[in-house]
């Protein structure tokens, strides 16, 4: 993981995480985050959503799917 000058953002580099599930989403400085918890990594990891969305595109797909709700 690599850290974003003068944020606490990280996005995936080029040795990629296995990821155990999506914490949270929020907005963080104008961009979409997600808190992510990663296998053998105890602290999660705030990732950008661009970044994740690129690596692992259904398990954020199942992470919306799972708290989209039509009433």
């Amino acid at each position: 993981m690599s850290v974003r000058e003068n944020d606490n953002t990280t996005t995936p580099n080029s040795e990629t995480k296995i990821m155990e599930e999506i914490l949270g989403v929020t907005k963080f400085d104008e961009n979409l985050t997600f808190l992510v918890k990663w296998a053998n990594i105890e602290e999660p990891q705030i990732i950008l959503a661009e970044q994740l969305n690129l690596l692992y595109p259904q398990k954020v797909i199942k992470y919306y799917e799972a708290r989209l709700r039509f009433d």
